[in-house]
């Protein structure tokens, strides 16, 4: 009876199975290594991809602070140019200019 191998291609003789274990142990091995660089280019892909996410969190973060600070020095600038102003138009008794400025309809 012949003995029944996995590998059908290699011939069935019994002094070539020291070979035959070689051989598999030598393609077991390059499976491991295929599946352990497969997972580290995963895990690299992983960290690539969340520190570029971070990234762009911490862009964002800085752009929307920036705004606030404009926005902030906006109104600054606002209250100090109409505190200038109320300051040298003295006080509400005088008049700056006439109603008519604001009359959209002259006839009236």
């Amino acid at each position: 009876m012949k003995p029944l191998y996995l590998d059908s291609w290699l011939p069935a003789a019994p002094h070539l199975s020291g070979a035959r274990s070689a051989f598999c142990r030598g393609r077991t091995r390059g499976f491991a290594l295929v599946v352990a660089l497969s997972l580290m280019s995963f895990v690299l892909l992983l960290l690539l991809s969340l520190v570029t996410f971070v990234q762009v969190g911490s862009r964002e973060a800085n752009s929307q602070i920036e705004a606030l600070a404009a926005r902030q020095n906006a109104l600054l600038g606002l209250q100090v140019a109409l505190g200038t102003l109320q300051s040298e138009m003295g006080p509400d008794k005088r008049i700056s200019a006439s109603a008519s400025l604001l009359d959209t309809v002259p006839e009236s």
